[in-house]
């Protein structure tokens, strides 16, 4: 046999696999186009539908940075902390009232603001659960009521799980050292 008149290298391989999907059930359902589903009727019900909020997006945005900034920056105490706690727990249930005047479902800058929001209360919280439990000074977090490094208890990376309705749940994994070994600031 001549090399023109040879079989391609994975002709009889690449037949096979076709005639194998051929051969398969097609999948009943897409799991992901159900979960888009729930997600497009909670958007409806909580922000596009006329829910009688009486809140603003903007507003409470405006207060949760000002609450980080003033409890959650560089230098930070456990009662700081707490305050920002109690805040943040304010600005979701004044988040659950938010209103939007935007309805429509296309090009909708308000509601990707809300989203926005929803995130930002949701990154802050962690933040802030994280920065109570890490109590020690480290990098650019430093506790007043805490100033020294605890590597005992906190060498370690911070977890978070979130969970509908909870505090985010933190758990934490030991930090590998490779090239540098952490050290105390010095200067």
């Amino acid at each position: 046999m001549s090399y023109w008149n040879a079989q391609p290298p994975g002709r009889s391989p690449g037949r096979a696999a076709a005639q194998y999907v051929r051969d398969q059930k097609a999948p009943t359902g897409n799991p992901i186009a159900g979960l888009a589903r729930d997600e497009e009727r909670r958007l409806e019900t909580a922000y596009l539908n006329d829910n009688g909020g009486d809140q603003r997006v903007g507003e409470i945005r405006d207060d949760l940075q000002r609450a980080m900034d003033w409890g959650v920056g560089v230098f930070r105490t456990r009662d700081g902390l707490q305050q920002v706690v109690d805040e943040l727990d304010s600005l979701r249930t004044r988040f659950a009232r938010a209103r939007l005047d935007d309805h429509s479902r296309t090009f909708n800058t308000e509601l990707v603001a809300t989203l926005e929001l929803e995130f930002l209360l949701d990154g802050a919280e962690t933040i802030v659960q994280s920065a109570l439990a890490r109590e020690e000074s480290r990098g650019s977090h430093a506790r007043r009521d805490f100033p020294e490094r605890d590597d005992e208890r906190f060498l370690a990376h911070t977890l978070a799980h979130h969970r509908p309705g909870q505090r985010p749940q933190l758990e934490y994994r030991p930090v590998r050292i490779t090239q540098w070994v952490p050290q105390a600031r010095t200067y």
